[in-house]
C-alpha cells in the first residue's frame, strides 16, 4: 500500500494507492510489445516495440481474434487461451505456419499498428 494520495507508476503495470478515501488506479503510459509473440515461438530477447498501454491491450485482443481463424486438421486454433497454451499452439502448428499467421495479422493491421508491423517485418524480412 502507498501513502494517501500517492499513486506509483512504472513500466510494469498498474499500482493502486489510496487517495482521500478513494481507490486510485494508475496505468503506465506505455508498454513494450514482442512483435514476434513469445507464445508463438518468438525470442524473449528481441527488439521491443514501445506502445501505449491501451493500444497494446487492443493489439492483443485483435491478434487473439485473428489467430482464432487459423485451425489445424483437428480443429485446434492458434488463438491463445487458458486451455490453449503457447506450448499447445507450438506443438500443433509449425513455426512457418505461426510466422505466416503473424505476417498476415501485421499486413492487415499496418495502418492500425504501424510500428509493431514494421518491427515484425524487420525481424522477418522474407515474409
Amino acid at each position: 500500500h502507498f501513502p494517501a494520495g500517492l499513486v506509483h507508476i512504472n513500466d510494469r503495470g498498474a499500482h493502486r494507492g489510496e487517495a482521500w478515501g478513494f481507490s486510485v488506479w494508475a496505468y503506465n503510459a506505455y508498454q513494450l510489445h514482442h512483435s514476434d509473440q513469445k507464445f508463438m515461438g518468438g525470442k524473449v530477447n528481441q527488439p521491443l516495440t514501445k506502445m501505449g498501454t491501451k493500444q497494446h491491450q487492443q493489439l492483443h485482443r485483435d491478434l487473439r481474434k485473428h489467430l482464432e481463424k487459423y485451425k489445424d486438421a483437428n480443429g485446434n486454433t492458434m488463438g491463445p487461451s487458458r486451455i490453449n497454451s503457447g506450448k499447445k499452439i507450438r506443438n500443433n502448428f509449425s513455426r512457418s505456419e505461426r510466422l505466416q499467421a503473424l505476417a498476415d495479422f501485421y499486413t492487415e493491421n499496418q495502418g492500425k499498428y504501424p510500428k509493431a508491423s514494421a518491427d515484425f517485418f524487420k525481424l522477418h524480412p522474407n515474409l
